[in-house]
C-alpha cells in the first residue's frame, strides 16, 4: 500500500474521472438544449440573430420535412430550370432557352433503370435547402429589424447557405455542359419554379395552375469540368 498522501487512491481517481466526464456531458447537453430552445422560441430579434449559429447544430436533426405522406401531402411541384450562355467560334455570345433539368433527370431514370437513384434525389435535396433558405429569409423580413441588423442577418444567412449555392451552380454547369457539348459556356443560371398541385377533386379539369418563379440564382460563372 502506498502511504504517500499526495497520491490519490484508485477509487478516488475513478470518482474524479466520472465527475469530470459528467461535467463535460452536462455542458454539452446544456449547449444542445439551448440551441433547441432558440429553434422553437417565439419570433424575436434575438432569435433571428442567434438562429444562424444554433441551426448549424440543430439543422440536421430538426429541419426535416416529411411531406410525402398524409396528413401533409405535397401541395406543389418544384422544378429546376437551367439556362446557359455560350460563345460560338466566331466570338458571338448566345443565350440558350430555358430547359427543365428536373424533367430530364426523371426521363433519364425512366429509360435507364440502372441509373443511380441519387440522381433524382439531387434536385429534391436542392428543393429542401432553398425552401429552408426562403423560409428563413421570410422570418428575417418579418422580424422588424432595423436596416443594419437585417442586412447582417441576410449576410449571415447567405454565408450559411454558400455551400448549397455553390452546389447548385455546379449542378447547373453540369446540365449546361450536357445541353451544349463542345461549346464554350461562360455563364449558367438556375431557377426554381413552383406550381400548385391540382386537387384530386379537380383532376378531370383541363386547366392547370401556372408556374411561378420561386428562387433565381442569377447568372453565375460556369464551372468547367463538372459535366465531364
Amino acid at each position: 500500500m502506498d502511504d504517500n498522501p499526495n497520491v490519490a487512491s484508485v477509487p478516488e481517481r475513478r470518482f474524479s474521472l466520472v465527475l469530470l466526464s459528467g461535467l463535460v456531458l452536462s455542458i454539452v447537453f446544456a449547449a444542445f438544449a439551448l440551441c433547441v430552445c432558440v429553434l422553437v422560441a417565439p419570433q424575436s430579434p434575438a432569435r433571428v440573430r442567434l438562429l444562424p449559429y444554433t441551426s448549424k447544430l440543430t439543422h440536421p436533426y430538426f429541419d426535416q420535412v416529411w411531406t410525402l405522406f398524409a396528413p401533409n401531402p405535397p401541395t406543389d411541384n418544384l422544378d429546376w430550370i437551367v439556362q446557359a450562355r455560350y460563345v460560338d467560334p466566331a466570338g458571338a455570345q448566345h443565350e440558350g432557352p430555358p430547359v427543365n433539368a428536373t424533367t430530364q433527370l426523371i426521363d433519364h431514370a425512366k429509360h435507364d433503370r440502372l441509373a443511380p437513384s441519387r440522381l433524382i434525389a439531387l434536385p429534391m435535396a436542392f428543393h429542401d435547402q432553398i425552401s429552408d433558405y426562403m423560409g428563413t429569409r421570410g422570418t428575417i423580413t418579418g422580424a422588424h429589424l432595423d436596416d443594419a441588423a437585417q442586412q447582417r442577418a441576410f449576410q449571415a444567412l447567405n454565408l450559411q447557405y454558400a455551400a448549397c449555392f455553390d452546389q447548385i451552380q455546379r449542378f447547373a454547369s453540369a446540365e449546361a455542359a450536357a445541353q451544349y457539348p463542345g461549346e464554350t459556356i461562360t455563364e449558367v443560371r438556375a431557377v426554381l419554379v413552383q406550381q400548385e398541385i391540382t386537387p384530386f377533386s379537380d383532376r378531370y379539369q383541363q386547366t392547370q395552375q401556372p408556374w411561378k418563379q420561386y428562387w433565381d440564382s442569377g447568372w453565375k460563372t460556369y464551372t468547367a469540368g463538372v459535366g465531364a
